[in-house]
């Protein structure tokens, strides 16, 4: 409750009551942890986002390539609590996850770290993104190399043989 008053001769008082919501948003990003720069297809991906202290605690989602990250792929972490002079606190979530073909679009995955305060209107989510790249045994090559195995075009072969003929006079030219 809040009362304002002033001094002075008699006034006017006005009761009215409503529900107060006390926020201490994060002062800082979330921290992505565990991304590396590259990976191959089959690879295990594991990752952690911690949030900044808060109140109420955030809610953290992870995002692949602008696409939110089911919840049932997340694991809730523990955190420590507050102390008993603190209401803030922090939240943690982790991913493990085996990578295909398809969460490298383009050889690239980004990874971000979303961080919300729940019942908050007006405060704007704070993001981490990082990027890991397809590794290079996975990337398509522009053009393959020959191997050793490969052999000649049958036009190209009869070409040499004609003309080793004509070189030893085994065959006229008219």
């Amino acid at each position: 409750m809040c009362k304002v008053s002033l001094e002075g001769p008699s006034f006017a008082t006005v009761y009215a009551g409503a529900n107060m919501i006390v926020a201490v948003p994060p002062k800082e990003l979330p921290k992505l942890q565990g991304l590396q720069p590259s990976y191959d297809i089959g690879n295990v991906l594991r990752v952690e986002c911690t949030s900044s202290p808060s109140y109420p605690p955030a809610q953290l989602i992870f995002i692949f390539n602008g696409n939110e990250v089911h919840n049932s792929l997340i694991k809730q972490l523990p955190t420590t609590m507050p102390s008993e002079d603190d209401i803030v606190t922090s939240t943690r979530i982790g991913l493990t996850l085996r990578l295909e073909e398809y969460h490298f679009p383009d050889g690239i995955l980004n990874v971000t770290c979303r961080s919300t305060l729940p019942g908050i209107i007006g405060l704007k989510p704070l993001e981490t993104t990082r990027t890991a790249t397809l590794g290079i045994s996975n990337q398509p090559l522009a053009q393959e190399p020959p191997t050793s195995e490969s052999t000649m075009e049958t036009p190209t072969l009869w070409i040499i043989i004609y003309c080793l003929l004509m070189i030893f006079g085994v065959v006229a030219v008219t």
